[in-house]
């Protein structure tokens, strides 16, 4: 019943969270980049493979011209205007699928509400936005008129009908308070108590779930999924502290890289991972003897990072930002969480102590994304919680002044 229309340029930073809300809830993706110098087109690639009714196009063309293409291309009753910033929870996804069984003949098209983030990542305003966001569109009639950033669909009669729906999604590219055009609206809506905090020890909004593909859970089996859908686009991922390569083992990737100090670890893990793992049997702060600059896509490390002093970890997380191209990975308990045994009785006692404890607020001042996972670690300390930080490398392009979202 419905096609997805993308016209992108340099949205790596969002466009494989956007796909995956959308992709999997639509007949046909309809994908047109219009010259991104990212890895925009890459990260559409990598998830053509698992989603392939998403189609990718080049054109130089002004948008307008693409939109109609697109429109021209539709077989469907109905197309979703989608930018590569923008991400549907999955339950607004289905309610605008519902909605094209019972759509009113009168009506040209639906708008939908929309959370912006302002300055970062945490800072929503929570009103829904603005209620002119046209997305969901009739395609018998259609027709694109005007020339971005002011285009628009028409359908050849003077008054254009529509339904308002709340159904939300959010629009993940950060607009600048000091620099927004609509920084009146901004301020009003903060001064009226509006824009909210995100709340990462409460319930998780469901966005974060759709940005990094995973379902919160309490399972290796869960870790297991969030991990096999990290690091799209990459082709060089490198655990730290892999032990037996188990989990690098969910990592999609051409070459997988473990890097264990404890030579026990590696040699047991050629019973329990796959051997097209290469291995490295080296202390993982030895990074830049191991690795040059911008030399690999993504680094991983779980449960890991709490085993090292605090000045040696931070030293280690500067590091990884000098050899990763991509995306940095982090799995590690939330709070105090004694351990001072090797639990596998392979003599690592040594590197198995924690040295270390860390807050979510502490990967969030480091520009890292953060979902924690509520409980998650159940023996033999008590309950814990479980954090999961991403840091894409990949720079997020500035909005350009005037730009009309």
């Amino acid at each position: 019943m419905i096609t997805s229309h993308y016209v992108v340029k340099n949205e790596a930073g969002f466009i494989r969270a956007s796909l995956a809300s959308v992709a999997p809830f639509v007949e046909r993706v309809i994908v047109h980049d219009t010259g991104s110098t990212d890895d925009t087109r890459e990260q559409v690639k990598a998830l053509q493979k698992k989603l392939t009714h998403i189609e990718l196009y080049e054109s130089s063309e002004d948008v307008s011209v693409v939109r109609q293409k697109q429109v021209e291309m539709t077989k469907t009753p109905f197309f979703l205007v989608v930018d590569g910033d923008e991400v549907y929870t999955e339950e607004g996804i289905k309610r605008i699928v519902q909605r094209t069984t019972d759509f009113p003949n009168s009506c040209d098209f639906m708008r939908v509400m929309t959370h912006w983030f302002i300055d970062d990542q945490m800072h929503v305003i929570s009103r829904g936005g603005w209620k002119d966001m046209g997305r969901l569109f009739r395609t018998k009639g259609c027709c694109v008129l005007g020339k971005w950033p002011f285009e628009m669909h028409g359908y050849g009669h003077d008054e254009r009908s529509f339904l308002d729906e709340k159904i939300f999604l959010y629009h993940y590219s950060m607009v600048p308070r000091e620099r927004s055009w609509r920084k009146e609206a901004i301020e009003k809506d903060i001064s009226e108590g509006k824009c909210t905090i995100i709340d990462f020890n409460g319930p998780q909004p469901e966005v974060f779930n759709l940005l990094w593909g995973f379902n919160p859970g309490r399972s290796s089996k869960d870790l297991g999924s969030c991990l096999g859908k990290s690091f799209i686009g990459c082709n060089i991922v490198v655990e730290l502290g892999a032990m037996f390569c188990e989990k690098i083992r969910w990592v999609d990737a051409r070459t997988r890289v473990g890097v264990e100090v404890h030579r026990p670890y590696l040699e047991k893990r050629l019973h329990v991972a796959r051997r097209d793992i290469l291995v490295i049997n080296a202390n993982a702060t030895k990074l830049p003897e191991l690795f040059i600059d911008k030399s690999i896509d993504g680094i991983l490390m779980v449960d890991f990072i709490e085993h090292l002093p605090k000045d040696e970890a931070y030293t280690l997380l500067q590091q990884c930002e000098k050899v990763a191209r991509k995306e940095i990975v982090i799995w590690v308990p939330e709070g105090s969480h004694p351990q001072i045994d090797d639990p596998y009785n392979m003599g690592a006692e040594h590197w198995q102590t924690h040295k270390s404890t860390w807050d979510h607020k502490e990967f969030i001042e480091l520009r890292y994304d953060v979902a924690v996972w509520k409980d998650y670690h159940k023996k033999p300390y008590g309950l814990r919680n479980a954090m999961y930080c991403i840091k894409q490398l990949v720079p997020v392009p500035e909005m350009p002044e005037g730009r009309q979202l």
